[in-house]
């Protein structure tokens, strides 16, 4: 009765997936922006498929997911930290050297590059007058932690902030999505008088 070893793929990703988790814990620790609060860059391993059936090792495993990091870093850079953090699992691991996983960037959407834009631009002061003028108050200008179609316009040399009605507490992209009447209003009249306040 001779035995033929396996390899669980499943339990190969694991470790990965913890060194991963590290990188990110890392990052939390010792990657920091004015404009954004420590934690903020992340890594979100959000599908992972593996194996085909419960009675058999997983001879194959693939997790997908994004990362979203400072404004202040390059691309590249990121990836490359990426890349390095997986290969340094594969090193210390007998059979992952003599099979190497495959890292795909970007998997779905091109992969963009941040927003770097200082609140002190000539386009935020055209942006902070307007909205004083509407809402009495100074805007907190903050990183967004998200991303949206404002990275490509910003890759092709235009300024560019996220501004807009509501908050993410009134539904976004979820059931009862919502603005209120008010603050659609006062955006718009915010829109305009930037728009005025740039071209002039």
């Amino acid at each position: 009765n001779s035995q033929i070893p396996g390899v669980n793929a499943i339990d190969k990703m694991w470790k990965i997936q913890r060194a991963l988790y590290d990188l990110e814990r890392d990052w939390g620790v010792w990657q920091k922006h004015d404009l954004m609060e420590a934690g903020n860059m992340n890594i979100n391993i959000s599908i992972i498929k593996g194996g085909e059936t419960y009675s058999a090792l997983a001879d194959s495993c693939e997790i997908v997911g994004s990362v979203l990091f400072k404004p202040d870093l390059n691309l590249s850079d990121i990836v490359d930290q990426f890349k390095r953090t997986i290969e340094s699992v594969s090193v210390t691991d007998n059979w992952l050297q003599k099979n190497p996983p495959t890292v795909q960037i970007p998997y779905v959407l091109d992969a963009k590059s941040p927003i770097n834009i200082s609140p002190t631009s000539a386009f935020c002061k055209s942006f902070s007058e307007a909205f004083e003028n509407i809402k009495k108050e100074k805007p907190q200008f903050k990183c967004s932690t998200t991303t949206s179609d404002a990275n490509y316009l910003h890759q092709y040399g235009h300024d560019i902030i996220t501004f807009g009605p509501g908050s993410i507490e009134a539904g976004v992209h979820g059931p009862n999505e919502h603005i209120d009447i008010h603050n659609l209003v006062d955006s718009t009249k915010i829109y305009a008088l930037t728009a005025i306040n740039w071209c002039t």
